[in-house]
């Protein structure tokens, strides 16, 4: 039934591709700007959310280590699933924590065709110069750090600033 659901997830065109390209334009914004895959800002915040993540495992797991012991053969299972959630957590801490640090160079980017002629010279610009590829997508582009409160605050919250660009669609509205 969640396939069902999730339907759209599974679907080429509609999911598959966007997110394909939307991962090549952030490998090649890193790599253009000389930074990681992961800012410091999306690794705080990840780092925040595992954290919690972590506490929240712990507690659940120091909950059922403290109840009767009949209660505790019957959750062995829900135990070992809280610990190998905790594992998770931490392999996916420690392999954030080195993207964060790791800088993207063109071979990782684009394989064997690095470095070739063709590509720098005739493939890449002609490709850049559609519109379309040119366009920042929130999944494609690490996010601008902050330089302000409201600017951080409207970045966590996922609302525009004002002063800030804003396409406005008036086939939107009936």
């Amino acid at each position: 039934m969640r396939q069902v659901i999730d339907n759209a997830h599974h679907k080429m065109v509609v999911s598959y591709i966007p997110n394909c390209w939307a991962c090549l334009r952030r490998w090649q914004d890193a790599q253009e700007s000389n930074r990681s895959l992961v800012t410091i800002d999306e690794f705080e915040q990840v780092d925040e959310a595992l954290t919690n993540a972590k506490r929240q495992v712990l507690t659940l797991e120091s909950r059922l280590a403290a109840s009767s012991d009949r209660y505790v053969r019957h959750q062995a299972a829900a135990m070992a699933a809280l610990q190998q959630e905790f594992r998770n957590i931490e392999i996916t801490r420690t392999r954030l924590s080195e993207l964060r640090v790791s800088r993207v160079s063109e071979a990782d980017v684009y394989g064997v065709f690095a470095g070739l002629p063709e590509l720098t010279d005739e493939d890449l610009p002609r490709w850049k110069a559609h519109a379309e590829n040119r366009k920042e997508e929130h999944l494609a582009m690490a996010p601008p750090s902050a330089d302000d409160d409201e600017r951080a605050i409207a970045t966590i919250i996922g609302v525009r600033v004002a002063g800030t660009p804003f396409n406005f669609d008036i086939d939107s509205f009936s």
